[in-house]
């Protein structure tokens, strides 16, 4: 269903269901990063949001934000005129391929996520309004002094745990810039 053709009451109604469906899910298998690989829920969402957007409403529904001017923004930006394309939904690009570093180069991660940061995403048409590193290492160079460049947009995860709902509410505010010093 294409969301832009419903009204602002039937999509916060869906919005709503969104987050009611994802509650369920992760009560069940709390497992985020399983759930983020293997979920189409959020696609006809990512078609209808603007880029900058699209990462607010996915945090707002895996922390189970229903502020109403969360809620109230993310429906209006449905509605926002963009100048550029609809983008295809990431689930569609292979999004799943090229958004995780090589397991074997922990030492270089830093460099290899700003080099994909700076290089790789123009090449894909792609602008990054906000990013976050969530990671199980730490964001440094080799020599192992911190990365300045992820400056208080990292959330550094327990590896045998990996990212779990406490860290939503993190996640939440540095994609949104209101994390930061």
């Amino acid at each position: 269903m294409i969301l832009k053709k419903l009204s602002k009451s039937a999509l916060k109604n869906r919005l709503i269901k969104l987050m009611d469906d994802v509650k369920v899910h992760l009560n069940k298998e709390p497992d985020v990063d399983k759930f983020l690989d293997e979920t189409n829920l959020f696609d006809d969402w990512e078609l209808a949001l603007p880029q900058h957007e699209y990462p607010i409403l996915v945090m707002a529904v895996l922390n189970d934000i229903r502020k109403d001017n969360i809620i109230n923004s993310i429906v209006d930006s449905v509605f926002e005129e963009t100048i550029s394309h609809e983008p295809e939904p990431a689930s569609k690009i292979k999004f799943k391929n090229w958004n995780r570093t090589d397991l074997n180069l922990h030492s270089l991660r830093a460099a290899e996520i700003k080099n994909f940061l700076e290089n790789k995403v123009p090449k894909l048409g792609l602008q990054v309004q906000q990013f976050l590193v969530i990671d199980d290492e730490p964001m440094t160079f080799e020599s192992k002094e911190p990365f300045l460049y992820f400056a208080n947009r990292v959330i550094q995860t327990e590896s045998e745990i990996g990212l779990c709902k406490e860290h939503l509410q993190s996640a939440l505010s540095i994609l949104l810039g209101t994390k930061f010093g």
